[in-house]
């Protein structure tokens, strides 16, 4: 899918590439301002998501067993909610960005960030809300790995609040999560798609 524009909407598509291992492949390639890109489940491409612009939201899509889950260069994008998983590069790659909001995403890749010369906002103010891991809060995003050792898997909780880990997670200079989410469940992929259990803070299923 290939966007030159602005004001552009991609919902509730299916893309599956023909060559995750190919930078040419590419899910969706957006050059423009203002677009909104939402509950799409984008697959084997070399890019899921290669975005060039200013002012566009990506929401709530599922972004699997790509190169590169989502590249881009931009100003203050929004990047919310989605299940970025398996991608062999690197989950999310920022290039000379600026002013971009990155929270409430679950990250799952054995490499979840690369970036160069680009300063992002990784979380939002605590506030009560539905986040992605079904919990009560809204803050960062999720951090794990494949083999269970990703920060949110690791970090030991907040006190005042567990569903949150006790320590800021540093992703690199001018660009920290200081609300990663704190996981503790199980996740399971199968043919691509993540499969989540979610237990709260007790251990038991979430409602």
């Amino acid at each position: 899918v290939f966007l030159v524009g602005k004001h552009d909407v991609v919902e509730d598509c299916e893309i599956v590439g023909s060559n995750a291992n190919s930078g040419s492949v590419i899910g969706i390639w957006l050059l423009g301002d203002d677009a909104t890109i939402v509950n799409n489940t984008i697959s084997n491409s070399g890019f899921g998501i290669h975005l060039d612009g200013s002012d566009n939201l990506i929401e709530d899509n599922t972004i699997v067993n790509n190169g590169v889950g989502i590249g881009y260069g931009g100003i203050n994008n929004t990047i919310v909610g989605n299940i970025i998983g398996n991608n062999y590069y690197a989950g999310l790659s920022l290039w000379y960005s600026e002013g971009d909001l990155i929270y409430n995403n679950i990250f799952n890749n054995t490499i979840n960030v690369k970036v160069t010369s680009a300063k992002a906002y990784w979380n939002i103010t605590l506030s009560p809300g539905k986040n992605i891991l079904g919990g009560d809060w809204l803050g960062g995003n999720a951090w794990l790995s494949p083999n269970g050792t990703g920060y949110s898997q690791t970090c030991q909780p907040m006190p005042s609040n567990p569903e949150f880990c006790s320590q800021p997670y540093v992703i690199g200079p001018n660009n920290v999560d200081y609300w990663p989410l704190r996981y503790s469940s199980t996740i399971i992929i199968e043919n691509g798609t993540i499969i989540i259990t979610v237990f709260n803070v007790n251990g038991k299923p979430a409602v």
